[in-house]
């Protein structure tokens, strides 16, 4: 099913503006606002990356855009209009991923397997422009570890030969599995297995937003030590990667 950068657009941009609504415990929702994370500034950075997500699958479908080539622009343009914190970097790096895949696949597994591929494939290129965007996303982090490993770690980081490679790095040295970074890094290189319970759990005669709800309550009851920022940002790309499947003249969103 083909898919044009206008509609991945639109999709993307619902996707990061139903998310932080979901009824999820432990994150910002529609009923309660965390601090530095309030909901109004999760809505906004949804709108703010628009423009850049449309550049940027315009340029993957031309052939031309590496997976993160963008990111350092979605980021800088996630806070116009917003507090300053960054809240939106693991995200944003789902998305990204999600979307190079998606323009080659015919359904929502297929996807997700050709995320998994593209980290073996890419290069250090993609290193690169991914730890431009970390580096943006930690300028405003209230977790310190992730400054100083970082801060310890660049050279090993930045000669990664591949994002796997850089993943695989991240597990070594975010390697406490209590750690958001080490789960993180986990959910790429094990290849999206939260993911692709995530979306194939969506039940259509429930709805996709209530399929989602019961999916985090559940994974979050079962494993509570997952991190609940990341099980959000699965969300969000579990929303876009159904969505993208879906005809927007005849689909309806409950």
């Amino acid at each position: 099913m083909r898919i044009s950068p206008k509609i991945i657009r639109q999709i993307t941009q619902i996707a990061l503006v139903l998310e932080p609504i979901l009824d999820k415990d432990g994150c910002t929702t529609r009923y309660t606002d965390l601090p530095d994370k309030s909901l109004k500034d999760f809505l906004i950075a949804a709108v703010n990356v628009g423009e850049i997500i449309e550049q940027h699958a315009e340029e993957v479908i031309n052939g031309d855009g590496g997976i993160f080539l963008k990111l350092t622009e979605a980021m800088e343009a996630s806070n116009e209009y917003k507090e300053s914190k960054n809240i939106n970097f693991g995200l944003l790096v789902f998305i990204f991923i999600a979307i190079k895949a998606r323009v080659m696949s015919s359904n929502v597994l297929e996807t997700i397997n050709i995320m998994k591929t593209q980290l073996e494939t890419s290069t250090n290129k993609d290193v690169q422009d991914y730890m431009n965007g970390w580096k943006i996303n930690i300028k405003t982090t209230t977790k310190n570890y992730k400054v100083q490993k970082t801060n310890e770690n660049t050279k090993f980081f930045d000669e990664a030969t591949s994002l796997k490679v850089l993943f695989e790095r991240g597990l070594k040295v975010f390697s406490n599995p209590k750690l958001t970074g080490y789960q993180f890094c986990k959910e790429n290189v094990d290849g999206y297995p939260l993911l692709k319970k995530f979306v194939t759990e969506i039940n259509e005669k429930q709805g996709i937003i209530t399929s989602l709800e019961n999916t985090y309550d559940f994974i979050h009851r079962e494993n509570p030590d997952l991190s609940v920022g990341m099980l959000a940002d699965l969300c969000a790309a579990a929303f876009f990667l159904h969505l993208s499947f879906q005809n927007p003249k005849e689909y309806s969103i409950f």
